[in-house]
């Protein structure tokens, strides 16, 4: 959801499966300041940035497993950030200009209402046409991003002018209120960017925190945005036809 603000945890872990009754157990090497390194001058992953990377040594948790039983494993985590800038500059800014040329429309009275009509449905056939090349190259995900909330926002602004233009030829809708909408909608525009100028800092703030989790955190932090199903039987109640299903 934190789109394009998002820092992402890559994974790789490595148990130990020996039969026969022994056990392997994995250790750093405590003798060498550096007995291991990652080189991202050879990641492909071109937007995303390499923050840093966490390797830890450990035995799995026995609540996790059937059995209940415990395994030496290794897991590094690769703490990667994605590269926001460029994704504010092609989408952000540009959708900014839309809604910035929207406001040219007020130039436009009542004699002018055809081109003024016109002008503002260009401009949202646009934004709309923009829109669908962005969503090609943004993740494909069931809930909405910070960047699909702020499209979204300039779309209802765009909206907004033009059923306000479709007024101007009403008897009660007055010059006067087309002049003092003309400042409302600038003052909108401002404060909306700013808005999501200091929410998409908090965004950033609160993922740039993942950073530093461990294994356990970031496991209590799945669990809750994606809860498993338990089953508890300690609440049964009979249903069906003649109580037959428990």
């Amino acid at each position: 959801q934190s789109f394009p603000f998002d820092c992402q945890d890559l994974s790789c872990i490595i148990h130990e499966r020996t039969t026969g009754g022994v056990r392997c157990i994995f250790l750093p090497e405590l003798r060498k300041p550096n007995f291991g390194s990652i080189d991202p001058r050879y990641s492909v992953i071109d937007e995303w940035d390499l923050e840093t990377a966490i390797l830890e040594f450990g035995d799995a948790d026995p609540h996790a497993s059937r059995s209940k039983s415990s395994y030496a494993m290794i897991v590094l985590r690769l703490k990667v950030k994605r590269r926001w800038k460029v994704f504010f500059a092609n989408v952000v800014f540009l959708m900014f200009c839309i809604s910035l040329l929207a406001l040219t429309a007020f130039s436009l009275d009542e004699n002018d209402l055809g081109d003024r009509l016109n002008l503002l449905i260009t401009l949202i056939l646009t934004a709309v046409a923009f829109s669908y090349v962005v969503f090609e190259a943004l993740p494909n995900v069931p809930y909405l991003t910070y960047m699909d909330k702020y499209i979204l926002g300039s779309y209802g602004f765009l909206v907004a002018l033009m059923i306000e233009s479709a007024l101007l030829r009403q008897t009660w809708f007055t010059p006067e209120a087309d002049r003092i909408i003309f400042f409302i909608s600038i003052a909108y525009l401002i404060s909306y960017n700013i808005f999501f100028l200091i929410y998409g800092y908090f965004l950033r703030r609160d993922e740039e925190q993942k950073l530093a989790y461990s294994s356990d955190q970031i496991e209590k932090e799945v669990n809750l945005s994606r809860p498993g199903l338990r089953f508890d039987y300690t609440k049964r109640m009979r249903s069906g036809i003649n109580g037959r299903l428990l």
